[in-house]
């Protein structure tokens, strides 16, 4: 993972640089997380860098996942649901 990372906000109008190495990179399930993500968790630290919110590439997997006692209830087993690579036809 490279020392350097670029993100931006959805319109684009916000843009931010980050210099320095992840320490932690967690998927929090806290109901917080989910309300603020609009999905099943969110992607980032304690000092919270949301990872959907990067444009550059991070080279890490997560560290773990985090309050899972506070996860969905549908958000169990996901891996064995269809995927596809764009939306379905």
């Amino acid at each position: 993972m490279s020392g350097h990372h670029a993100g931006s906000c959805l319109c684009g109008a916000v843009r931010f640089r980050i210099e320095g190495e992840f320490e932690r990179f967690y998927l929090c399930h806290c109901s917080h997380c989910r309300k603020d993500t609009g999905s099943a968790h969110a992607a980032g630290q304690f000092l919270a860098v949301p990872a959907g919110s990067l444009d550059s590439d991070v080279h890490r997997r997560p560290d773990a996942h985090i309050f899972m006692a506070s996860r969905a209830s549908w958000d169990k087993a996901l891996e064995d649901i269809p995927a596809h690579e764009t939306f379905p036809a």
